[in-house]
Protein backbone atom coordinates (compact mmCIF):
# COMPACT_ATOMS: atom_id res chain seq x y z
CA UNK A 1 0.00 0.00 0.00
CA UNK A 2 1.41 3.38 -0.99
CA UNK A 3 1.00 6.25 1.46
CA UNK A 4 1.66 9.90 0.84
CA UNK A 5 4.74 10.96 2.79
CA UNK A 6 7.43 13.61 2.78
CA UNK A 7 10.74 13.97 4.61
CA UNK A 8 10.90 15.94 7.85
CA UNK A 9 13.82 18.22 8.74
CA UNK A 10 15.98 15.16 9.46
CA UNK A 11 15.04 13.44 6.22
CA UNK A 12 12.76 10.91 7.94
CA UNK A 13 9.51 10.21 6.08
CA UNK A 14 6.32 11.53 7.69
CA UNK A 15 2.79 10.92 6.54
CA UNK A 16 0.60 14.01 6.50
CA UNK A 17 -1.61 12.81 9.34
CA UNK A 18 1.14 11.98 11.86
CA UNK A 19 1.67 14.07 14.98
CA UNK A 20 4.48 16.57 14.42
CA UNK A 21 6.29 19.64 15.63
CA UNK A 22 6.44 22.35 12.97
CA UNK A 23 6.14 21.68 9.27
CA UNK A 24 2.92 21.57 7.29
CA UNK A 25 -0.25 20.53 9.10
CA UNK A 26 -2.75 18.01 7.87
CA UNK A 27 -5.51 20.60 8.34
CA UNK A 28 -9.19 19.94 7.55
CA UNK A 29 -10.35 21.59 4.32
CA UNK A 30 -13.57 22.79 5.96
CA UNK A 31 -11.74 24.78 8.69
CA UNK A 32 -10.45 28.28 8.09
CA UNK A 33 -6.65 28.32 8.23
CA UNK A 34 -5.31 30.72 10.90
CA UNK A 35 -3.90 33.98 9.55
CA UNK A 36 -1.20 36.11 11.19
CA UNK A 37 -2.74 39.46 12.23
CA UNK A 38 0.46 41.42 11.56
CA UNK A 39 1.33 40.31 8.02
CA UNK A 40 -1.81 38.55 6.75
CA UNK A 41 0.08 35.33 5.96
CA UNK A 42 -0.67 31.80 7.13
CA UNK A 43 0.51 31.17 10.69
CA UNK A 44 3.28 28.61 11.21
CA UNK A 45 2.32 25.30 12.77
CA UNK A 46 3.77 24.95 16.26
CA UNK A 47 2.60 21.39 16.95
CA UNK A 48 0.00 18.91 15.68
CA UNK A 49 -1.20 16.03 17.85
CA UNK A 50 -3.21 13.28 16.22
CA UNK A 51 -5.01 10.60 18.18
CA UNK A 52 -8.71 9.79 18.04
CA UNK A 53 -9.10 13.57 17.60
CA UNK A 54 -6.69 16.08 16.06
CA UNK A 55 -5.26 19.09 17.88
CA UNK A 56 -3.46 21.96 16.13
CA UNK A 57 -1.43 24.73 17.72
CA UNK A 58 -0.37 27.77 15.68
CA UNK A 59 1.64 30.85 16.59
CA UNK A 60 2.25 34.18 14.88
CA UNK A 61 5.64 34.41 13.20
CA UNK A 62 6.86 37.37 15.28
CA UNK A 63 5.90 35.62 18.53
CA UNK A 64 7.72 32.48 17.43
CA UNK A 65 10.86 34.48 16.60
CA UNK A 66 10.68 36.19 20.02
CA UNK A 67 9.90 32.88 21.80
CA UNK A 68 6.71 34.41 23.14
CA UNK A 69 4.26 31.54 23.62
CA UNK A 70 1.67 33.59 25.53
CA UNK A 71 -0.83 33.71 22.63
CA UNK A 72 -0.87 30.35 20.86
CA UNK A 73 -3.97 29.60 18.76
CA UNK A 74 -5.57 26.20 19.30
CA UNK A 75 -7.87 24.27 16.96
CA UNK A 76 -9.29 20.78 17.29
CA UNK A 77 -11.14 18.35 15.08
CA UNK A 78 -13.32 15.62 16.58
CA UNK A 79 -13.24 12.38 14.65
Amino acid sequence: MNTLSYPDANGDPLTLWQSKIGGNPYFPKDMEYPIDRTDGLAMPLLIQINSDDSFYFFIEDAQLKNRDFSEVEFYFECM
